[in-house]
């Protein structure tokens, strides 16, 4: 059986070669198509993940959350208790056991749900819409966000 390494650079273990990028038609289009052709090439993109610092319960199962860019966002979590990680956050004490996972500068329940601080900071929207409702406080003092 051949492995990937035993196959020539710039061809597929069939011997065949790999696709290149061009912009011939592959059928009838409608309007100009060279504005979709264009390559270019993607600039570096830094992103810096923002990280929480500080997380106070309030009434409810909301949160404010502090952000090292200096934001200040409130969380409500109420569309998201249901399923094996949200179901146990219906009791406010268990909601209120929330910590900050200094590793991954998120919060954390016990039971290892830790949001993506990209979505709490409000810089994503959640995979499923409704499940967390970001309200921004304070920007952020960097200007990101």
């Amino acid at each position: 059986m051949a492995s990937f390494r035993d196959a020539p650079a710039g061809w597929s273990t069939s011997g065949r070669a790999f696709t290149t990028t061009s912009c011939r038609r592959t059928g009838p289009a409608r309007g100009d198509t060279r504005r979709f052709c264009q390559l270019t090439r993607c600039p570096k993109i830094d992103i810096v993940m923002p990280r929480v610092t500080a997380v106070d319960p309030l009434d409810g199962h909301r949160l404010r959350l502090t952000f090292d860019d200096g934001a200040v966002c409130e969380v409500d979590f109420s569309g998201m208790l249901t399923g094996e990680l949200g179901e146990p956050l219906r009791d406010l004490a268990y909601f209120r056991r929330v910590r900050l996972d200094p590793e991954s500068g998120t919060i954390v329940w016990p039971n290892g749900l830790d949001p993506d601080p990209l979505v709490l900071h409000g810089d994503l929207k959640p995979e499923e819409p409704g499940t967390v409702v970001v309200r921004r406080l304070a920007p952020s003092v960097t200007g990101a966000g």
